[in-house]
């Protein structure tokens, strides 16, 4: 999945709330040069009933106000945003039926899933990281070089009956890999970046990241399947946004 453009350039701030009016659904913050500022909320359809009715527990906060350069569009605030929350977990909000707050909590009291995904993923962006340095390899080459990263976790697949599978997948991803690089390998192709960011409270590592001329393309390569009439999983686009957003503040002037 490739999103391609970053969001719009952006300033940001940091304050505190000084006051929350529930009622007018307006929160007021004092930013680091003393200015009060008052801004509305979105609508209590968000799921910020339950944010405003903590308002006793919100004066004196610190927030992060984050302000899109050249557009209309209401600034973001980030409550606690040195409070870093993974960008994975932050998109497994996002849901096709809207945002729903308690369901990272679900997915932390469930037990661990099955190994074979994750190590697909793996092997996958293993794939591509050899296909990347040596694109003259063949697809049965690549194969072998991957899995030669992931012993004990192979192990353990032929030991879960999920080998066959793993492998199946590996090799039905190679045509799609390869048209990939076709397409970004003018450019310069970074793996698995690492961002953090203490404004937006947000740290994450992108499968890929390619700068092609002025344009940064934040790639993930996803093997889950979308609802029926979507092409793409909210969670996913939510995720690849999050990089971008995460790339943008911290090279600040990239296109």
């Amino acid at each position: 999945m490739d999103l391609g453009y970053f969001p719009h350039p952006f300033v940001t701030t940091i304050g505190r709330i000084v006051d929350v009016h529930e009622a007018s659904q307006v929160v007021v913050i004092k930013d680091s040069s003393n200015s009060v500022l008052t801004y509305p909320l979105p609508t209590a359809s968000l799921g910020l009933s339950t944010w405003l009715s903590t308002s006793p527990d919100l004066i004196g906060r610190e927030v992060g106000i984050v302000t899109s350069v050249g557009t209309t569009s209401r600034p973001w605030l980030v409550i606690e945003p040195q409070m870093i929350i993974d960008v994975t977990e932050a998109a497994q909000l996002v849901t096709s039926s809207g945002i729903v707050a308690d369901q990272v909590l679900t997915k932390r009291m469930r037990p661990p899933g099955a190994m074979s995904l994750a190590l697909t993923g793996s092997l996958v962006n293993t794939a591509f990281d050899i296909l990347a340095q040596r694109p003259s390899l063949s697809d049965d080459e690549i194969i072998v070089d991957s899995l030669k990263t992931r012993p004990l976790s192979l192990a353990a697949a032929v030991q879960e009956g999920t080998f066959d599978k793993v492998l199946e997948t590996l090799r039905s991803s190679l045509p799609a890999l390869r048209m990939m690089y076709e397409t970004f390998r003018t450019g310069v192709i970074t793996l698995e970046p690492h961002y953090i960011s203490p404004m937006f409270g947000l740290q994450g590592r992108a499968d890929i990241c390619v700068r092609a001329e002025n344009v940064v393309h934040v790639i993930e390569m996803k093997a889950g399947k979308a609802a029926s009439g979507n092409t793409v999983r909210p969670d996913h686009s939510s995720q690849t946004a999050g990089y971008a957003t995460l790339v943008r503040a911290t090279n600040p002037t990239m296109d």
